[in-house]
C-alpha cells in the first residue's frame, strides 16, 4: 500500500474532466486535471541536480554564515587559556540548542511545508499568513524559554555539572536573552523566503554581519574585558543585524518577495493555528530528539572532565558546522518539492528527490574523507591546549562517521516535510536516536575505556537505521495523489481567506 494521507484523498473520488463524464465536477478539480497536463514537461535529473546545487550553495551559505560566528568565539575562548570559558560557553550552547535552535529550526518546519505548497499554487498572501502565524507562536513560546535562561546556573549544579563551569554557563545565556527573538524571527524569515525560492538575500545579508562579528568580539572580549559577557553580547549584535536589515529592507523594497505575499500581523494571522501546529510540533519534535540526544552525549561529556568536555564543545560546533551544508539543502528540497506538489507536478517533484540525494551524499561523502585526513590540523586551528587536542584528534576520526548519514537523514526530512510527513518522523527518531545512538554512546563512554569517543560511537549506527525507513517512506509515497490531495487543501483555505483591500 502507498505510503500517503489516505483520509479523504482526492485521489479516490474517480475524477473525469471530459464533457461527457456522469459525475458533477468542482472548480478544485478542474485546476487539478489542468494543472497534472503542465507535469507532462518535467524537468530532467540533470537540470534538477543544477537548480538545486545553486540553490543549495546559496542557502548552506547563509547558514554556514551563521555557524562562523560561533567557531569564531570559540576560536576566542579558545584563546583566553581558561579551560572554564570554553566548557561554559559549550554547556550554554547546549542549553541554546536543546531549546531555541530546537525552536527556531524545527517550529518553523511547518512554514517549509505550508509556505512551499502555498507559493507553488501561486496563492501568495496564504503564505504570508503563515509566516506571520509563525512570528506569533514562536513569541510566545520564547517566554518560558527565557524564564530557563535566567535561571540556568543554580539548575546544572542541581544536575551534577562543575560548580564553576555552571556559573560561566549561566553567565553566557542571560547575556543571550536579548538576542532570542531576532534569532527565532531570522530562522522563520530565511524560511519563508526560502520557500518562494528567494535563496541569495538573507546569504548576502549574514556574509557582511559574519564580516563584522569578530570587530564586535573584539570591541566586547578586549577592549570591554567583558569576557563570556562580551562573546554573547557579540552573537546578539549580529542575530539582531541578521534579522532587522532584512526584515526593514522587505518592507521598504517588496520587489524581493513575491507579490502580495509579504504583510503584517493580521485577523488571518490568528486563524489555522491547528492546521500550522499539525506540522510544526512534529517538525520541532524530530528536531528536538536528534538536538536533545547530542546535548545529552555531551551534557555527559562534563562528567569525564573539563579537558574532555572542551574537546566535545569544539567537536560539537564542528560537527554542526559541517552540518549546514546537508541542512541548506534539505530547506532548498522543501521549497522545490513543497512548489512542485502545490502546482501538480508531481514528477518534477520526483526528480528532484533524485537530485537530492545524490548532492547530499558526493557532500557528505566529501567532508567525511576531510575529517580524517586533516584532523590533526583541524584541532591545532582550534585549541593550544594539549589535552583537548589530543581528545579532538582521536574524537574527529568517530564523529566523521556520522558525517554521511547525518547528512543524508537531514536531506531526506526536508523531502519528508514537503510531503506533509513530519508525523512518521517523530517516532521514527525517538527509536533511532534514543534506543540506539544514546544507550550505545551512554554505557561505552561512561563504563568502559573508550571514554570521549565511546560516547559517539552509537550515531553512525542510529542514523543509518533513520536513513533506510525515512528513504523506504519517501519511495513508496504515489506523488500523484499526494499532489491531489496538496491542491485540494490549498483550494478550501483559500476560500476561507478574505484577503484585506
Amino acid at each position: 500500500m502507498d505510503v500517503e494521507e489516505n483520509n479523504d484523498d482526492a485521489s479516490e473520488q474517480g475524477y473525469d474532466m471530459h464533457s461527457d463524464s456522469p459525475h458533477p465536477v468542482n472548480k478544485t478539480q478542474i485546476e487539478i486535471e489542468s494543472t497534472e497536463i503542465e507535469d507532462r514537461d518535467y524537468v530532467s535529473l540533470f537540470e534538477a541536480t543544477k537548480e538545486l546545487t545553486i540553490a543549495s550553495i546559496t542557502c548552506a551559505g547563509g547558514l554556514l554564515l551563521r555557524r562562523t560566528t560561533e567557531i569564531f568565539n570559540y576560536m576566542v575562548l579558545g584563546r583566553l587559556g581558561d579551560p572554564n570559558l570554553v566548557s561554559g560557553a559549550g554547556l550554554g550552547n547546549s542549553t541554546i540548542n536543546m531549546t531555541l535552535i530546537a525552536l527556531g529550526l524545527g517550529f518553523t518546519g511547518a512554514i517549509e511545508t505550508l509556505a512551499s505548497r502555498a507559493f507553488g499554487r501561486k496563492n501568495n498572501y496564504l503564505a504570508g499568513c503563515y509566516y506571520t502565524r509563525a512570528q506569533v507562536i514562536l513569541t510566545i513560546i520564547l517566554i518560558p524559554i527565557c524564564l530557563l535562561f535566567w535561571y540556568l546556573t543554580p539548575i546544572l549544579i542541581y544536575l551534577g555539572q562543575e560548580v564553576e563551569v555552571s556559573k560561566v554557563a549561566g553567565r553566557f545565556v542571560r547575556a543571550w536573552i536579548p538576542g532570542t527573538f531576532m534569532f527565532v524571527q531570522t530562522e522563520a524569515l530565511r524560511k519563508f523566503l526560502v520557500a518562494q525560492g528567494q535563496y541569495s538575500f538573507m546569504t548576502k545579508i549574514q556574509l557582511v554581519t559574519a564580516m563584522l562579528h569578530p570587530l564586535w568580539l573584539y570591541i566586547n572580549v578586549y577592549c570591554f574585558n567583558l569576557s563570556i559577557e562580551g562573546v554573547a553580547f557579540s552573537t546578539v549584535i549580529t542575530h539582531s543585524l541578521n534579522f532587522l536589515i532584512a526584515y526593514v529592507w522587505i518592507t521598504l523594497d517588496q520587489s524581493i518577495v513575491k507579490e502580495g505575499c509579504w504583510h503584517f500581523v493580521n485577523k488571518d494571522s490568528f486563524i489555522g493555528y491547528f492546521e500550522f501546529l499539525k506540522f510544526a510540533i512534529p517538525s520541532f519534535l524530530n528536531l528536538g530528539l536528534e538536538v536533545w540526544s547530542f546535548q545529552f552525549i555531551h551534557f555527559r561529556a562534563g562528567f569525564l572532565g573539563t579537558t574532555q568536555l572542551g574537546a566535545s564543545v569544539i567537536l560539537m560546533n564542528l560537527q554542526t558546522f559541517l552540518f549546514m551544508a546537508p541542512f541548506g539543502t534539505s530547506l532548498v528540497a522543501s521549497s522545490l518539492i513543497g512548489n512542485s506538489l502545490g502546482a501538480s507536478k508531481p514528477k518534477t517533484a520526483n526528480m528532484y528527490i533524485k537530485a537530492i540525494i545524490a548532492t547530499v551524499t558526493v557532500i557528505t561523502v566529501t567532508f567525511t574523507l576531510c575529517l580524517m585526513v586533516f584532523r590533526h590540523q583541524i584541532a591545532a586551528i582550534f585549541t593550544t591546549n594539549e589535552g583537548i587536542r589530543q581528545e579532538m584528534v582521536t574524537g574527529i576520526l568517530v564523529t566523521s562517521l556520522i558525517t554521511f548519514p547525518d547528512g543524508l537523514h537531514t536531506a531526506l526530512f526536508g523531502i519528508m516535510k514537503a510531503m506533509g510527513y513530519q508525523h512518521y518522523g517523530t517516532p521514527i527518531s525517538f527509536v533511532c536516536y534514543w534506543m540506539f545512538a544514546v544507550p550505545i554512546g551512554y554505557y561505552l563512554g561512561t563504563n568502559s575505556k573508550y571514554g570521549l569517543r565511546g560516547l559517539w560511537i552509537g550515531y553512525p549506527i542510529g542514523l543509518t537505521i533513520l536513513c533506510i525507513i525515512s528513504l523506504y517512506l519517501i519511495l513508496r509515497t504515489n506523488f500523484k495523489k499526494l499532489s491531489q490531495k496538496v491542491v485540494e487543501k490549498l483550494e478550501v483555505q483559500k476560500l476561507n481567506l478574505e484577503k484585506p483591500s
